[in-house]
C-alpha cells in the first residue's frame, strides 16, 4: 500500500499529538492546541486520529470532549493554518452581506447541516454541491 507524503505528514501529526499531555507538547504544538482549544490545562490529555474517509477533514484532535476538525495542508514548507471563522463572518456583517447569504456560506464551511459545525456528519464539498 502506498501512502503519499501528505498522508504520511497526517499519521506525523497523529503520532506525535495522540495520548500526549498539553505540557508535553513543543511550543509550536501548544500554540496550535491553545489557538483550538482556548485555555486548556496542562495535565489535560489530547486525542488525535486520522479520518479514514475522504473528507475536508483530515484528522480529529479532541480535548475533553471538545472535538475540532482539521485539514492539513502540504507544501514547500510545512504549515497549519488557522482562521478564526467569526473573524470572517464580522467582515462580512460589516461589509452588509445579506445574512442569507452568510447563513449559506456557513453551511458550505460547515457541510454538517449546520451553521455552527455543531453536526455529527461533515461531507465532502463535492457531495455539499
Amino acid at each position: 500500500m502506498h501512502i503519499n507524503r501528505g498522508e504520511k505528514n497526517e499519521i506525523n501529526f497523529v503520532n506525535y499529538l495522540n495520548n500526549k499531555k498539553v505540557c508535553e507538547l513543543n511550543p509550536m504544538f501548544l500554540e496550535l492546541i491553545t489557538d483550538l482549544f482556548g485555555n486548556v490545562n496542562e495535565n489535560d490529555t489530547i486525542i488525535c486520529i486520522k479520518n479514514k474517509y475522504p473528507t475536508k477533514t483530515d484528522i480529529f484532535i479532541k480535548i475533553n470532549n471538545i472535538q475540532k476538525r482539521i485539514s492539513i495542508k502540504m507544501g514547500y514548507n510545512n504549515s497549519v493554518h488557522i482562521e478564526r471563522i467569526s473573524e470572517f463572518i464580522h467582515f462580512l456583517i460589516e461589509n452588509n452581506v445579506n445574512k442569507s447569504i452568510i447563513q449559506k456560506y456557513l453551511r458550505f464551511h460547515y457541510a454538517d447541516g449546520t451553521t455552527n459545525g455543531t453536526g455529527n456528519n461533515r461531507i465532502s464539498s463535492e457531495e455539499y454541491k
